[in-house]
């Protein structure tokens, strides 16, 4: 099926605008004593040019050192994500509500080049440049990992 096929399908929705965050998890972890599979184990994985497992990483280290309540939760697998959900009264959304989420643009004066209600091939746009490249974000409070990963920095 075309994408825009798969995007005349989409109905109403909603989703979250931030990502759950590691204080937002604490709440679901605390309240349903749910241990994670990366805290069991040890450790959790991270993609760099293939996957890499990163001892004593997990959703609340997520580089191996303990994380901000605000920083975005990783280490968590699809399962947990929605037992997670699950718990908020909420679900994952559709594979293709989330393409209409991250990759359409829905905003009427966009601050760059992007035409509204266009759904581009990568959230960034129509090439991948700037995708899962840590030199890219651009915020002040930058949290130097370079020592951790050979991306760059980390999100704010």
């Amino acid at each position: 099926m075309a994408k825009d096929d798969r995007m005349q399908k989409i109905s109403y929705f909603s989703i979250d605008l931030t990502e759950v965050s590691i204080g937002e998890f604490n709440k679901f972890t605390n309240t349903t004593n749910y241990i994670t599979e990366a805290e069991k184990r040890g450790w959790g994985y991270v993609y760099s040019s293939g996957w890499i497992k990163k001892d004593g990483w997990n959703w609340k280290k997520p580089y191996g050192i303990k994380g901000e309540s605000n920083e975005p939760a990783v280490h968590i697998n699809f399962d947990e994500a929605r037992m997670f959900c699950k718990w908020k009264d909420k679900r994952l959304p559709s594979e293709e509500e989330w393409i209409y989420a991250a990759y359409t643009e829905m905003r009427k004066k966009s601050s760059s080049n992007f035409i509204y209600g266009q759904t581009y091939e990568y959230p960034v746009g129509d090439t991948p440049e700037g995708v899962n490249y840590l030199e890219d974000c651009k915020f002040e409070n930058n949290v130097n990992y370079k020592k951790l990963l050979s991306r760059g920095n980390g999100h704010s």
